[in-house]
């Protein structure tokens, strides 16, 4: 693919060279001609003849040119130029202190104690009002591109809000690094204090806005933040924190089961799925948390039937036909499961049933008749995403292994495992492990979550799965 631009940038270059080089040409020829010069060993000692025996190539620089100019002369004892000084600078290279050590501890208690007093004056106030939070969807923030812009915007609000607070802690932490590599101790810092007024903060947040779904990512960034500069400083976060922040969360959790029951809404799975692992994190060890009851109220709200019909039609060179019409209907379950790497569980709706030989249809004026058992499917639908509108389906198997056809010519009826045999050659791509897989899609505020037909054909064969999956929540 890229080879005809490159043609066609060394068709310009060579264009442009060839104009030029016909320039110098033009000009070379309306010059008077200079006489010729040769030493007396044959060898020419003037430039036009010098040019004849060595013409330019495209590597050589213009003969007109001037050459580089020589670098400055810099000597050991030379000072160096305001330019070396200038550059110097601008790589960041900082001018050593040579202050004494009690001088600079001396500056630094100065700025020490007009902090102090910045500090405690921001104590004597009262909190301010938080600031309110921004509304980002907790439904389908799991794309990437979405997750790390909401990030981005999401600390910019933890920033606003959290001052002054967070910003006389940075300053006052700044100092306090700065005296610990002197090796001196600060005794007052009021740190804890202001800590402190960052978790009054976040419980005002979960009271004012913590019903609103569309806030519990700034929010809960918000906790994040106050807890962790409260470990950082050494205070204690009261137990009653934790338990209030997860409260709050759990009382979010029934309108999004409701909305995945109720009206279908499968976007709703990834906020449940993200809220349970926090709840189970932030509430672990408590006597009101069961984690597994919580996974139970989830799974109950997301079991579905399966419908899965094949329909194939083989036919002749010789125009005959026939059709096969296989069906199963599983119910599904779903398993939540979670990897190592993985920080959000997923989940897996999965189930077993059986299938059967609907019919079988031999279109000649003698037509075969063919009977074959029921036989097992076990079926499952992985990266179910209603946010991407995509999902993987996975069944082990769809056919009978054997096949008994009567040809009714009074020789003994023929075992051929037709469909078997089907399955594993139009369904080659398709298949992964012990089984076959296929993309399907997702719809969303609909009972049937996936309405599909998957279409294949090989050779004399022609074939049709239907894929329904219902909801059918408890």
């Amino acid at each position: 693919m890229r080879r005809p631009s490159i043609s066609l940038s060394v068709r310009f270059v060579t264009l442009g060279r060839l104009v030029l080089l016909f320039g110098v040409a033009l000009l070379a020829a309306l010059a008077p001609t200079p006489s010729r010069a040769w030493d007396k060993d044959g060898f020419p000692t003037d430039r036009w003849e010098l040019n004849d025996w060595f013409p330019a190539d495209e590597t050589d620089a213009d003969w007109s040119s001037d050459p580089e100019a020589p670098g400055p002369i810099q000597g050991k004892s030379t000072p160096p130029s305001l330019q070396d000084q200038a550059d110097k600078g601008r790589t960041g290279e900082k001018p050593v202190d040579t202050r004494t050590l009690e001088e600079r501890r001396e500056s630094l208690q100065t700025r020490y104690e007009a902090m102090l007093k910045e500090v405690k004056k921001a104590l004597e106030k009262p909190v301010d009002p938080v600031l309110p939070p921004p509304d980002y969807e907790l439904e389908c923030n799991d794309d990437p591109v979405i997750a790390t812009t909401t990030e981005q915007l999401v600390q910019a609000y933890v920033k606003r809000a959290a001052d002054p607070e967070i910003d006389l802690l940075k300053r006052l932490l700044s100092i306090r690094r700065q005296f610990q590599l002197l090796g001196f101790k600060m005794f007052e810092t009021h740190q804890k204090e202001l800590a402190a007024r960052l978790m009054v903060k976040g419980r005002e947040l979960i009271s004012k806005y913590g019903k609103d779904r569309n806030k519990v990512l700034a929010i809960l960034a918000f906790l994040h933040k106050a807890q962790e500069i409260a470990a950082l400083v050494g205070a204690d976060v009261p137990q009653s924190v934790y338990a209030e922040t997860t409260a709050w969360l759990q009382g979010l959790m029934p309108d999004l089961l409701r909305d995945i029951r109720q009206k279908h809404d499968y976007r709703a799975v990834s906020a449940v799925m993200a809220l349970a692992q926090v709840i189970i994190n932030a509430g672990a060890g408590s006597p009101g948390i069961d984690p597994e009851a919580i996974l139970r109220e989830i799974e109950a709200a997301l079991t579905f039937e399966l419908k899965l019909e094949l329909y194939v039609l083989s036919t002749g060179a010789n125009g005959s036909k026939e059709d096969w019409q296989l069906e199963s209907t599983i119910p599904m379950k779903t398993r939540v499961s979670q990897g190592k790497s993985v920080l959000v569980p997923e989940i897996v709706i999965e189930g077993d049933g059986n299938g059967r030989y609907a019919s079988y249809r031999d279109y000649d004026t003698h037509p075969i008749t063919m009977t074959a058992p029921g036989f097992e499917v076990l079926a499952r639908v992985m990266e179910f995403n209603a946010c991407t509108g995509t999902a993987k389906l996975f069944f082990d198997r769809f056919y009978a292994d054997e096949e008994t056809y009567d040809l009714h010519t009074g020789s003994a009826p023929i075992e051929l495992p037709m469909i078997h045999s089907l399955f594993h050659g139009i369904l080659d791509l398709q298949v992964v492990g012990d089984g076959f897989q296929f993309d399907v899609p997702v719809q969303n505020l609909s009972p049937q979550a996936v309405d599909t037909v998957i279409q294949q054909s090989m050779g004399v064969f022609d074939t049709k799965l239907t894929v329904k999956l219902t909801h059918q929540p408890k």
